[in-house]
């Protein structure tokens, strides 16, 4: 993978050295450099997002971009397009590099939409092996975490509305120590994420995320990040609904039965709205889901972020049009 890595920014180089600075700012955002940099915006409203960095010196940055323009503002008038962004953080030693050019800030974007391609992120049902790591911690807001949340569009505002947790594991032998996004589960235990899997950490169950007052209505979700992306699209609205429903999260389809205990166990239940992934296996869960509990207050969800298949897909960073048609023409080639 990463010998064929190599072989696509050698392409994807060779390629885009004579693009001209007018088609590179047409095609790829200052959003879309943001996350190739790592970080994440603070909240999105509309087509607005805003943006706070913290420079090694203690200096705080805030800008906001335009997604449909493609444009960025600070709070000085300074603005312009993404390849004025890039020379603006480089003045500031804000880029992580000296020599990042926009040709590759937008191949580390594309590196990192290259490792989420499938719509639906796999849900293991395999613990995190502890035994091999010597500490534990449960922190908020590492960058590590950041720019994974980042990578699939969730933003830090979604981040601590969904009441997400950072797990870091730490290995006696000096190895570098590996980042979780933790989201909580009803039995005491947490399910993960590392940016390509989610796994149970010690056991694996649902999560539910109780509503701010006594309601009747329900929201499901087959994983955390379908869970995530739905709690950042809700929070671009002027009005949010998540909090006036329960959440509840599946963490892995074979989860299904403890949510149908859930519903048998609470009476009065009014509404069920199921957000499972729109393919055979989202719709067979659905429909064992649905009979199970009763049909009459249930209700499938999928079609809300058609054309895409996954509310996560629907939410994550895109690959810029330009992007896709030389990774198709470097498939063809390789």
């Amino acid at each position: 993978m990463q010998k064929q890595m190599k072989g696509l920014n050698e392409f994807l180089l060779s390629r885009m050295d004579g693009m001209n600075k007018v088609k590179f700012n047409t095609e790829c955002g200052p959003d879309l450099l943001m996350t190739a940099l790592g970080y994440n915006c603070i909240r999105q409203e509309g087509e607005t997002k805003y943006y706070r960095i913290t420079s090694d010196a203690g200096k705080v940055y805030a800008f906001t971009v335009n997604t449909v323009n493609k444009t960025w503002l600070d709070k000085d008038g300074k603005h312009g397009s993404t390849t004025d962004l890039l020379s603006y953080m480089d003045y500031l030693h804000l880029s992580p590099t000296s020599n990042c050019t926009a040709e590759t800030c937008l191949l580390n974007a594309l590196y990192k939409d290259l490792m989420c391609l499938d719509y639906r992120i796999t849900c293991s049902d395999n613990p995190i092996d502890i035994s091999r790591f010597a500490r534990i911690n449960l922190t908020v807001g590492d960058k590590d975490s950041i720019g994974v949340l980042a990578l699939h569009g969730i933003s830090m505002k979604a981040a601590e509305l969904s009441g997400l947790k950072e797990l870091v594991l730490s290995s006696s032998q000096g190895s570098k120590a590996r980042h979780y996004i933790a989201l909580p589960t009803d039995n005491g235990c947490m399910t993960v994420f590392d940016g390509k899997e989610i796994r149970p950490f010690l056991n694996t169950g649902i999560s539910t995320i109780p509503a701010k007052c006594k309601v009747l209505y329900y929201k499901i979700f087959e994983s955390m990040m379908d869970y995530l992306s739905y709690v950042e699209l809700d929070s671009r609205r002027s009005w949010q609904m998540m909090g006036i429903t329960t959440a509840i999260i599946l963490n892995g389809e074979n989860n299904i039965e403890e949510a149908i205990s859930f519903f048998k166990k609470h009476k009065g239940v009014e509404a069920i709205q199921c957000y499972f992934p729109n393919d055979t296996r989202g719709n067979n869960l659905y429909r064992y889901f649905a009979r199970e509990v009763g049909r009459r207050f249930i209700r499938n969800k999928s079609e809300d972020f058609f054309p895409y298949r996954s509310l996560s897909e629907a939410v994550r960073t895109k690959v810029p049009s330009v992007v896709m048609r030389r990774l198709v023409k470097w498939k063809k080639i390789a």
